[in-house]
């Protein structure tokens, strides 16, 4: 029987299925990654050729196309098919150091600053309770605050220890007083608490004012001690005490209750030295009055801000020795509060008991 002989573009056909079939498998078994630069090279619409590097996801997908397509029908005319190649694969590239909108944003923990404190102190009033009765002109108020606060009643600031409690000595008038007191952390945060409390004094007697006793200080004092001017200008609640030189001790207890107790003997020697305890001592050169040797013009400021002002407006006598004795504890303490020596209105310190200049 004889062979029918196969057209030469038969022949062509067969060859062209069979180069691209071993193309595909060429490049299918290579094994090399992709590229960029692979990709850029395939076009989706090239012709096939064995020559040229195809990727390993592109060559996969030309050998499976290629092996499933049917081959050409024995006498037609015959062209290489263009095929849809496979995406290159995309590259992840890590973000510019220039670019201005990275996609994420480090936030440095180091060196970073804290938030500001805005928390307020907490302060309380311990004793007297709010609304309490008192008996004495000198309350000691006590209470507790924030470890490191300061507490203020008004310009005097309480002692406040290391845990927080504070304590603060007020002089108070008869009836209704309302205390009010501050408290300031180091961050500058203040908080306040206020309280009332009721002086009812004791029944006293009041003794005569001695108005003609004249004394004669020993020699080397630097006070005269003269007749009292009489006045009535003052307030009847806190009459002038009798004239005459006292031991200075006798005044230890009055002295206790309103100086700190480190200035005690200090005080004490004071007023040894400006008046040897006489409460109606006169100086006629300088006109200082009293145990502490106070000038009538500043006394009236000294003694309302101590508490001795009555409901009138009227201030205590000058020759008051508690009044006095207060008054000069304000003084100090003023003094003291501004970062001046406390012992400054009179000029230094004394050398009395545990007192050393």
């Amino acid at each position: 029987m004889r062979t029918k002989r196969r057209s030469p573009i038969a022949y062509a056909a067969v060859l062209i299925v069979a180069l691209v079939a071993a193309g595909g498998a060429a490049a299918y078994s290579n094994g090399r990654a992709a590229t960029p630069a692979d990709a850029a090279t395939t076009s989706t619409a090239a012709t096939l050729t064995t020559s040229a590097p195809v990727s390993a996801r592109v060559a996969s997908a030309i050998f499976a196309l290629s092996v499933s397509r049917k081959p050409p029908t024995v006498g037609t005319t015959t062209t290489v098919a263009a095929f849809e190649v496979a995406p290159a694969p995309q590259i992840e590239v890590a973000p510019s150091t220039t670019d201005p909108t990275p996609a994420t944003t480090t936030t440095a923990t180091t060196g970073t600053t804290e938030p500001k404190d805005r928390t307020p102190p907490k302060i309380t009033v311990t004793s007297p309770r709010d609304g309490d009765i008192v008996t004495s002109d000198l309350v000691t108020f006590k209470g507790e605050t924030e470890p490191g606060a300061k507490v203020f009643s008004g310009p005097f600031e309480a002692d406040v220890d290391d845990t927080g409690h504070w304590s603060i000595k007020l002089v108070v008038t008869e009836g209704p007083n309302g205390a009010v007191f501050f408290a300031r952390d180091a961050a500058g945060n203040e908080a306040s608490v206020r309280i009332v409390v009721h002086y009812e004094p004791p029944t006293t007697t009041t003794r005569p004012r001695s108005t003609t006793t004249t004394t004669h200080p020993p020699s080397g004092s630097t006070t005269t001690t003269t007749t009292a001017p009489p006045t009535d200008q003052w307030s009847p609640n806190w009459p002038a005490d009798a004239a005459g030189k006292r031991n200075v001790e006798n005044w230890r207890a009055t002295v206790v209750r309103y100086w700190d107790e480190d200035k005690v003997d200090c005080a004490l020697g004071l007023i040894y030295r400006e008046s040897r305890g006489d409460p109606q001592a006169h100086n006629r050169s300088t006109g200082a009055v009293g145990l502490f040797q106070h000038l009538l013009k500043y006394w009236p400021g000294r003694a309302g801000a101590a508490g001795f002002v009555d409901g009138d407006g009227r201030y205590a006598d000058p020759y008051n020795g508690e009044a006095n004795i207060a008054a000069s504890a304000w003084l100090a303490g003023y003094y003291e509060s501004r970062g001046l020596d406390w012992w400054k209105p009179w000029g230094s310190a004394p050398s009395y008991g545990t007192c050393q200049p």
